[in-house]
């Protein structure tokens, strides 16, 4: 494993994934790192996105579903359901989040990130109080 890399991205989420991207997209030698062992999972939840954004990260082609109304609860446990006035034409959409990794993940794999699965950040390397590094676990 090359231990020497302009970034370390810790986590490869939704936000660890477009940082990795976004350090790629500028040249940055890049390496992401997460602590399971296959991206996507265990399923956390599902997520919304604006089309844009979607086709901004090069993931307009994965499935996803358009709300037609929406529920909300209070922390009392009040509901209310919110009918949805575009309907099919809301720029917001629902992913499943595992695909959306899974998808991003190859996305950003093949601009050059280095991915490290079964990789848990255990430590920061501190310098003269910056952090200059990651310790992790490789397994």
């Amino acid at each position: 494993m090359d231990d020497s890399y302009d970034v370390v991205v810790v986590g490869a989420g939704p936000a660890g994934l477009a940082s990795a991207k976004s350090c790629a997209e500028h040249d940055l030698k890049t390496l992401l790192v997460e602590e399971h062992p296959v991206i996507g999972e265990p399923v956390q939840c599902g997520e919304t996105f604006h089309v844009s954004m979607l086709k901004e990260l090069g993931l307009e082609d994965i499935p996803f579903n358009e709300p037609k109304n929406a529920r909300i609860y209070s922390p009392d446990k009040k509901m209310i359901e919110i009918e949805l006035q575009d309907g099919a034409s809301s720029p917001l959409v629902i992913v499943e989040r595992k695909i959306l990794e899974k998808s991003f993940a190859v996305k950003v794999a093949n601009i050059g990130v280095d991915i490290f699965t079964k990789t848990p950040a255990v430590d920061v390397i501190k310098e003269n109080g910056f952090v200059k590094g990651v310790k992790v676990l490789h397994f």
